[in-house]
């Protein structure tokens, strides 16, 4: 394989997957804020402990999701070229009007046409850190359709 193009595919992966990883930390702190900011005063004490629930394995699915991401960057940054500058890790952004699918598909999208260029062994592990992130995402769907639907079944009027 050709060293030059596999480095340069790396070093672009870096960038791409940094972005990436921000945008999804910025959106899962806007759905924890919306989480935050229900008004919990019409919850009876189950409703109430069953919310909780929720937002405890919403938070814990979100790590996932973020671990699975940052567990790839760190692979792509040692498989990066020591010469390349230097990239530092980004912080979380404002991902704007965009969903949690969406984000994945298109770190997914701009990710494949390198993906080629990558040495095998790091190919593997976006495989896994793109099942594990999907998995996540999946399952933090769900928790928001449930925190949606006992928040509209309950009515808090508050």
């Amino acid at each position: 394989m050709n060293q030059p193009v596999m480095d340069r595919a790396i070093a672009d992966s870096v960038q791409i997957v940094s972005a990436s990883r921000a945008e999804l930390m910025g959106l899962l702190e806007l759905v924890r804020a919306d989480f935050d900011g229900i008004p919990r005063s019409g919850f009876d004490t189950p409703t109430e402990l069953e919310f909780r629930g929720l937002v405890q394995r919403w938070t814990e699915l979100a790590t996932d999701l973020i671990s699975a991401i940052t567990g790839f960057e760190d692979a792509l940054r040692e498989s990066a070229p020591s010469d390349e500058p230097h990239v530092p890790r980004r912080a979380p952004i404002d991902p704007g009007n965009i969903g949690l699918e969406d984000a994945l598909e298109r770190l997914d999208g701009a990710l494949q046409s390198r993906l080629p260029h990558w040495p095998e062994g790091l190919a593997q592990q976006f495989e896994r850190a793109r099942a594990d992130a999907l998995k996540a995402c999946e399952g933090l769907a769900f928790v928001k359709q449930q925190v949606e639907y006992l928040v509209l079944g309950v009515g808090s009027d508050a």
